[in-house]
């Protein structure tokens, strides 16, 4: 599901040639996609709990799939959103994190640390092989065909994943009492200064697969294709390494430090770069680290509050996520659109990195959790 929300930023330029539409008109798809993360998922928990994980996963590739198809035979930018924007936001954000992190409450932590890094490696797989695979699609085929052999791949990955899961989930205990508990998470500071942290790191994850088709106006498909499996491949390796069994709980955010500090380094080579093999290069330092920050989404949650708020946590953290990615890709696809230096869009994202990272320890250190074990 990752895969396939990144797979669309391979098809912006393309798509806004073949539509002879500005960049800016496409980019409001994937605005529109990530706001329909923040607003569905309240009803994360109650439709999962309705469904069960197998429906689910097949509910999910279903839409998503029938969105991007749906790209395939927009005569316009309106179709695009509608498509993209709307059918295929519902299918992979809404029902996504809550899903993914339900049955990992109450484990031991070293089951719970194995299992995170288990889970956590699929989005990194995803949004390696999937925006890849639609670039040299593309170079085929164009944006419609591109578009259309991504759900096929998609429908084929969900539909076996689905198969493979159990017909009936362990009873599961719906959170009681979110509405009366929600307000305490949003006037924490802690919460606060992790929901911050993430909108700023999920808002450099987001920008830089848009950003890749036009870093270097003559790279080809090819090229980009290597670079996304490049981006995302070097994820692998960071996020099993914050889930390793054993490892000390309150030591795992000082990774965090590395990691914004390899982002900046990748996009600080970034704008030196004329094309490969340096880009190569770059995104490798991107990948590697920005990864790492999607890695944490519940290992910061877990590090930070106790296991009794992990769900409204977890639920109340998509809301700025959400934000995040919606202004991230339109606001970089304008700015391109609009001639701003490179140079600038990527010392920004480098200073995202780095601000993410800060806070993330700053959070840690007032912890609940910290003031716990503490005392």
């Amino acid at each position: 599901m990752s895969g396939i929300r990144a797979s669309f930023a391979a098809l912006i330029p393309s798509l806004s040639e073949s539509l002879s539409t500005s960049l800016a008109a496409i980019a409001v798809a994937a605005t529109t996609h990530w706001l329909m993360f923040t607003m569905l998922a309240p009803f994360a928990w109650r439709v999962y709990l309705r469904l069960g994980a197998r429906r689910m996963v097949f509910l999910r590739g279903l839409t998503t799939a029938a969105g991007f198809l749906m790209v395939t035979v927009s005569p316009g930018p309106i179709g695009v959103v509608v498509g993209f924007g709307l059918i295929a936001g519902a299918g992979t954000h809404g029902f996504d994190t809550l899903t993914r992190s339900v049955t990992l409450v109450g484990l031991h932590q070293r089951e719970r640390d194995r299992l995170l890094a288990l889970v956590g490696s699929g989005a990194p797989i995803g949004t390696a092989t999937f925006p890849a695979f639609t670039a040299l699609v593309l170079v085929v085929g164009g944006p419609r065909v591109a578009a259309a052999a991504a759900a096929v791949l998609l429908l084929l990955t969900t539909g076996t994943a689905g198969a493979l899961l159990p017909s009936r989930d362990p009873e599961i205990v719906a959170p009681t009492g979110g509405r009366r508990r929600q307000p305490s998470v949003w006037r924490s500071r802690v919460f606060l200064l992790v929901a911050l942290a993430f909108r700023l790191a999920l808002g450099a994850q987001v920008a830089v697969p848009v950003m890749l088709p036009d870093w270097v106006p003559t790279i080809r498909s090819a090229d980009v294709a290597i670079a996304f499996l490049v981006l995302d491949a070097r994820g692998l390796l960071g996020r099993p390494a914050l889930s390793l069994p054993g490892q000390a709980f309150p030591l795992r955010l000082w990774v965090v430090v590395t990691a914004a500090q390899a982002a900046s380094a990748g996009c600080l080579l970034a704008f030196h770069t004329a094309g490969p093999p340096s880009a190569y290069i770059a995104v490798a330092l991107l990948g590697g680290s920005l990864q790492l920050f999607g890695g944490l989404f519940a290992i910061a949650t877990l590090a930070c509050f106790p296991p009794s708020l992990f769900a409204p946590v977890n639920g109340s953290l998509l809301v700025p996520l959400g934000l995040a990615g919606a202004f991230a890709t339109f606001a970089f696809t304008v700015a391109f659109e609009r001639g701003v230096e490179p140079a600038l869009i990527w010392a920004g994202l480098a200073l995202f990195a780095l601000t993410a990272g800060a806070l993330f320890l700053i959070a840690e250190f007032w912890s609940p959790v910290r003031r716990a074990r503490v005392g």
